[in-house]
């Protein structure tokens, strides 16, 4: 079990170091309609994932006080810090249930002003706490889902998102190792997290979906050994302290809207994204997506994968992931076109309207009786001061 442990890490440092796709700046804003603002909560409790609840919690609470200003800050520990992952995901799930009776159980008021917050397995029991108190028609006034380790797919979610009052905001990555070859190489059969690909659609309207992007780490370096090298940084993203690094940033009046990369693959199987040499002889082309997206389906095993522009394998997988993966990835480059195109013909009539004011304008000057006067007036210098007769020459009667 070490040997493949450390297998995985191995293959997660090459991935982070050589990932084209995932270190990208991948942060699309998968529902923006939905208002991220869940910063007006009274009580935050934050709940720590996997091994992380004998220690000392004070650097997460600093940075969920940062989200959450002038809200009392707590953390929710629980029996999670086992050597054996698939025992304390069970107790993740019990855990979940047990803090959905609890809060249930609390008076409206003091329910109506809590944040929850839960990274990792401990975003798993805020799932199951959410679920819970939906089932009774009960919410909270919102929660946060940071590099959650549950299904993609997981039964619990519409009735999380309903056990919210407000929005339920959902940060993912792309560039998470852990989840991406620790979690998806065993910790729910070959399912991928919802902490690596994100909410599926369609999205309710109360969920506020982000990316955390891989370069993030260049900008913040957490208080923990090791962290001063760039290449742990990249290798550790699934550290809380990133996620709530950036929630603060997303919550912060002052954040700048997250870019819009249309490029971002949902992950079917655990994939290195390699280049390919195959030049379509055991690989058919399924569909194409300009300017050189390709999805290909295998000829001799069956598997399906998506290609880059560049010839890297983005995605693998079986069929039915691989051609959502695709379609998600067309439509959301028609909405990226459609969005220039707007924004192409609010320019134009923009432009259109700036002539038209120039014009009448001109219109107005050139029949303007004043100018007309100004014409049949004096000749004047090039200054303001008239100019005087000529001596010895009186003016015409």
């Amino acid at each position: 079990m070490k040997a493949f442990v450390a297998l995985l890490l191995f293959v997660a440092a090459l991935d982070a170091a050589a990932d084209p796709a995932t270190n990208a700046a991948a942060d699309p804003a998968t529902n923006a309609a939905a208002d991220p603002a869940t910063n007006a909560a009274e009580t935050a409790i934050f709940v720590p994932g996997w091994c992380r609840n004998g220690g000392d919690s004070a650097q997460e609470l600093a940075l969920l006080a940062e989200a959450f200003p002038g809200a009392r800050c707590e953390a929710h520990p629980w029996e999670g810090d086992g050597v054996d992952f698939w025992a304390c995901r069970d107790e993740a799930d019990a855990e979940g249930r047990r803090l959905g009776a609890a809060l249930a159980a609390l008076p409206e008021d003091e329910r109506a002003g809590l944040a929850l917050v839960g990274h990792s397995l401990g975003a798993r029991i805020v799932v199951r706490a959410l679920a819970a108190l939906a089932a009774e028609g009960k919410a909270v006034r919102t929660a946060a889902l940071l590099g959650a380790a549950l299904p993609e797919d997981d039964p619990d979610l519409a009735a999380a998102a309903r056990g919210c009052a407000g929005s339920l905001v959902v940060v993912s990555s792309r560039g998470d190792a852990m989840l991406k070859w620790l979690y998806g190489s065993g910790g729910e059969g070959l399912a991928q997290a919802l902490g690596l690909n994100g909410w599926p659609a369609p999205v309710p309207t109360n969920v506020v979906q982000r990316f955390l992007p891989p370069s993030f780490t260049d900008g913040f370096v957490p208080d923990a050994p090791l962290m001063d090298f760039a290449a742990m940084r990249r290798l550790c993203l699934h550290y809380a302290p990133f996620y709530l690094r950036y929630l603060a940033d997303l919550e912060s009046p002052d954040a700048a809207a997250p870019p819009d990369d249309p490029d971002v693959v949902r992950q079917g199987w655990p994939n290195l994204a390699l280049p390919t040499v195959d030049a379509e002889v055991w690989w058919v082309v399924e569909d194409r997506l300009a300017p050189g997206w390709k999805l290909e389906r295998n000829t001799f095993f069956g598997q399906w994968r998506i290609l880059d522009p560049a010839g890297w394998r983005a995605a693998w997988g079986d069929e039915a992931a691989m051609r959502r993966s695709f379609d998600e990835l067309k439509s959301r480059h028609a909405e990226r076109a459609k969005k220039h195109a707007e924004s192409a013909e609010f320019d134009s009539h923009a432009k259109s309207a700036e002539f038209d004011s120039h014009a009448e304008s001109a219109e107005s000057a050139e029949f303007d009786p004043h100018a007309e006067s100004a014409e049949n007036a004096e000749p004047r210098s090039r200054g303001s001061t008239p100019v005087p007769p000529l001596v010895g020459h009186p003016p015409a009667p």
